[in-house]
């Protein structure tokens, strides 16, 4: 305990220090932007870690930042990206009453077109992290892209089976035949106005939410974490028990939420290192 208060105050003196600078690019007449946070005298071909934040967020919410700075206390630079939502240069959470026309797959361009930038910047080791429905896109990501990453973090990804409620069976019939849909729950906002095809992307038959169904389709080494007073992905833990690969490494943080605030990111961070660093080792 006492170790972690003492690193966590060498974080604040440190961050004061060395700030990230933020870095745009440009896709399908979108600008993105993402958070680069790179170790004192280093740069982006020594290695990266790519971080995607989960639904609606950014790169400035809690779990993320807090990520960035515990990488960077253990010398690894990393890139906490923000998708654009169909927003050009968004920054914060998406608002639930704004229109949402953004599709669950939009990420797999959007992360092609970072990993895209990290080469032509010298980058040929990237690891990539993914939180809540950010793992599931991470995840998709990976199988539809055959993208060249070394490894996959994935902290409480979400974990359901592909199937609908009767109510939102209705909604999908509507979808098939209006544009745009309105006062629905969407995500995590009621009320909301989103377009049919936003919706039956997230909702659909084949939206592939249920990430450990997919994580048998990737042979590169994956760790996925639970928290086991996660109330967001309530069935990860009974998913992953399932799972037999030998290059999939579960673990469950007792006591731990869904944004695994407070001392338990620490144990994300450290158990992630030690898994990066065995991985480098068989390698």
């Amino acid at each position: 305990m006492i170790r972690r208060v003492y690193a966590a105050l060498l974080i604040s003196l440190f961050t004061s220090v060395i700030s990230a600078s933020e870095v745009t690019l440009q896709h399908d007449g979108l600008t993105l932007n993402g958070k680069l946070e790179l170790i004192p005298g280093g740069d982006i071909s020594a290695g990266m870690i790519l971080i995607l934040h989960g639904t609606l967020g950014h790169n400035g919410m809690e779990i993320i930042s807090s990520l960035q700075e515990l990488f960077m206390e253990n010398d690894r630079s990393s890139l906490a990206i923000n998708l654009s939502l169909n927003v050009d240069d968004r920054h914060g959470f998406y608002p639930c009453e704004s229109q949402h026309s953004h599709k669950i797959d939009d990420a797999s361009g959007e992360l092609a077109a970072w990993m895209s930038w990290l080469g032509s910047q010298g980058a040929t080791d990237v690891i990539i992290v993914g939180h809540s429905r950010g793992g599931n896109q991470v995840v998709r990501f990976i199988v539809d892209r055959q993208a060249d990453v070394r490894a996959a973090i994935l902290i409480a990804p979400s974990a359901a089976d592909e199937t609908t409620s009767v109510d939102r069976e209705d909604i999908l019939r509507q979808a098939a035949n209006s544009e745009w849909l309105h006062e629905v729950q969407f995500l995590h906002c009621s009320n909301a106005t989103v377009t049919s095809q936003s919706y039956v992307s997230y909702y659909g038959p084949a939206n592939r939410i249920n990430t450990p169904a997919l994580l048998e389709e990737i042979e590169i080494p994956v760790l996925v974490f639970s928290g086991s007073e996660d109330t967001v992905v309530p069935g990860l833990a009974e998913h992953m028990m399932r799972m037999n690969q030998d290059n999939v490494v579960f673990e469950e943080i007792d006591g731990a939420g869904h944004f695994f605030r407070d001392l338990y990111l620490y144990d994300v961070v450290d158990s992630t290192l030690a898994f990066l660093e065995a991985s480098e080792r068989v390698d």
